[in-house]
Formats: C-alpha cells, sequence, structure tokens
C-alpha cells in the first residue's frame, strides 16, 4: 500500500525539498477546510506534536503542509490547500485532525484505489470502477476489504490465476505476501476454499477429518491481507517512506494489532505524518 523502491524514496526527497521551497513563496488564497475523520486518539504523541507545533512560525507551519502534500501525494500543494490547512493549524486544531483529514480525502483514497488495480490487475483504473471503488470507500471500506475486492474478483481469477484454484491459493501468497506457501499452508487454504479436507495422505485417514467451514476467494483475500505477517510489511513500508527508518517491534505491535482491530490505513498514515518524529524533518 504504502511502500517505495529506494529509488522512489530518492525521488521524493527531492520533491520534498522543491516542494517545501515553493510553499513558502506561494500566497494563500480562501478555502474551506475538509471535515476531520474520525480516528483513534495516540494521546502523548499528538499532545507533543501540538506542543511542537505550537513553536512553528508561519514558514514552518507551511513548509509541513508543503511536505506531507509532497509525501501522500507526490505533487506541490496547491494554494487552496496551504491556505486552508495552515488557517486551521494556526486557528489551533491538532496536527493529528488535519492530517486524518488530509489521508481521509478523495485525492488520497484515489491514489489507493489506482494502487490495487496496478498491483492486482496489472491496470489502470476505468473511470466508473474508481469512482466506485471510491464511493465504498467513503462509505466506509477499509483498503483491505478494497484489496480483497480486487483478489476476490474473478478479473483476477481469471487473468492471474487461470481460473484454477490452486493457482489462485498460490497467487495469493506470491502477490499479497510475497513467497510461496508450504505444504501446509496450501493444502490449508485449498480446504477452506473448498470447504472439504484435502491433504497429502488424507485419503488413507479413517476416519476422514471432518471438513473446514467454507471460505469465499474473497474472504480467504481478505485473512491474508489481514495477517500479521502482511501488516508488519505494510506499516515497516510506511515507516521507512515517511520517517525514513525501519518499524521497531512496539510499532509492530500496536498497528498490527489496531489494523486488525478495525483501524483504518488512513489513519495509520495521519498518525505518522502528525508525529514529532515525522515534523522533526522540518
Amino acid at each position: 500500500m504504502g511502500g517505495r523502491s529506494a529509488r522512489e524514496v530518492m525521488g521524493m526527497l527531492g520533491l520534498r525539498a522543491t516542494a517545501v521551497v515553493v510553499a513558502l513563496g506561494l500566497t494563500a488564497g480562501s478555502a474551506t477546510a475538509a471535515p476531520a475523520v474520525p480516528a483513534p486518539a495516540v494521546v502523548a504523541e499528538a499532545q507533543v506534536a501540538t506542543s511542537v507545533l505550537a513553536g512553528m512560525d508561519d514558514a514552518k507551519i507551511k513548509a509541513y503542509i508543503a511536505l506531507v502534500y509532497a509525501d501522500l501525494f507526490g505533487r506541490a500543494v496547491d494554494p487552496t490547500g496551504l491556505a486552508t490547512w495552515s488557517a486551521a493549524l494556526r486557528s489551533g486544531t491538532p496536527p493529528r485532525a488535519v492530517a486524518d483529514s488530509i489521508t481521509g480525502s478523495d485525492e488520497f483514497r484515489t491514489g489507493l484505489i489506482t494502487g490495487a488495480y496496478e498491483d492486482y490487475l496489472g491496470r489502470a483504473p476505468e473511470r466508473a470502477g474508481s469512482t466506485f471503488w471510491l464511493q465504498r470507500m467513503r462509505e466506509g471500506m477499509t483498503v483491505q476489504q478494497l484489496e480483497a475486492g480486487f483478489l476476490g474478483s474473478d478479473e483476477y481469477f481469471l487473468s492471474v490465476a487461470d481460473g484454477v484454484d490452486q493457482y489462485f491459493i498460490r497467487s495469493l501468497y506470491r502477490d499479497v505476501l510475497g513467497r510461496s506457501p508450504g505444504d501446509e499452508e496450501f493444502y490449508y487454504w485449498l480446504s477452506r476454499l473448498w470447504g472439504v479436507r484435502v491433504g497429502n495422505g488424507l485419503d488413507t485417514v479413517r476416519p476422514r477429518p471432518p471438513a473446514p467451514p467454507k471460505m469465499s476467494r474473497e474472504q480467504i483475500a481478505l485473512a491474508f491481507l489481514l495477517s500479521t505477517e502482511r501488516l508488519a510489511v505494510d506499516v515497516d513500508a510506511d515507516y521507512q517512506w515517511l520517517l525514513g527508518r525501519r518499524l521497531d517491534a512496539s510499532g509492530r505491535t500496536t498497528w498490527v494489532t489496531a489494523i486488525q482491530s478495525g483501524v483504518r490505513y488512513e489513519s495509520v498514515i495521519g498518525s505518522i505524518i502528525s508525529s514529532q518524529e515525522y515534523m522533526s524533518y522540518l
């Protein structure tokens, strides 16, 4: 979701510097702030970040907004966005609330949708498809549910897995976890897909083991996407992308558990970009 290659990170660092310089020379126009998206509070960190921001002058606040736009959108901040978010921060709106509004925006979510199309279907989104998924996310669909929809789709099954259930399981391991399955893993998920216990040597076992509850392709894909193995990789990539370091053990436990408990990916990114550590780039 949020990972970047080394080349992309280097390019983003250059864009960061350019965007901040441009922002300091812009004249802010009038704008209406977007409503904040509710997110779980990380109280101590939020208080520290608010305190840090309180000590910033107007130029530093603008530089912070420019940095966020460069990182999340890959572009320089526009005058309207700069005016909106700078005014909000100067008026005392907590950085976390501003960050959550930015990561809950249509622009950020459209980027997530485009990434899912490219990663799992190997193509750009058509307008109708992008509009459909964006509306679903506005209604509460998480990015993991979005991606599960792509992985469980007939298009993925036919074009990537050749319409074969066994290939589908192996494709999930490759595309979601970046590895091949062990025999036990492979047969476990194939059993869940078929609703029949399968595996090496089971034909000779008596009595035959009971059939496991059947799961759809989309349900299996969601289980992969919400696995600790996958989420730890995702958040680690986000830490490298936005903080320039690997995810520590404490952060791994905190964020993986939070996402598995229902916290949205947008909120994770909002927390990172409103942290004292992220602001230290200024």
